[in-house]
């Protein structure tokens, strides 16, 4: 494994994978029957993970857009990164 691909793994685990986390807990939470934490506990999770992930998106569209600004290279990992977070927000809008 050479330097290059040492850096796109860890771009991608950054960028991509960790993101992740957060729609892949609201879907979870989405999924998950109401017996087991009850209607309004689920309810305030899943908005509260949503809330989460739509300020981590907000924070990755501003990285990306000062990068841009800048003129770096590599600012469409944050990109990336933005529409991964954005997920659960949509999903909370097309949900209610």
């Amino acid at each position: 494994m050479n330097a290059s691909t040492g850096q796109s793994m860890k771009r991608v685990l950054c960028h991509f994978l960790l993101p992740a986390i957060l729609p892949v807990a609201f879907f979870l939470i989405v999924a998950m029957p109401i017996e087991p934490i009850g209607c309004r506990i689920r309810g305030v999770a899943a908005i509260s993970v949503a809330l989460c992930s739509g300020l981590a998106a907000l924070g990755t569209a501003l990285i990306a857009l000062k990068g841009r600004w800048r003129g770096e290279s590599g600012t469409g990992w944050w990109v990336i990164s933005t529409m991964v977070l954005i997920l659960p927000v949509v999903a909370m809008v097309h949900l209610a």
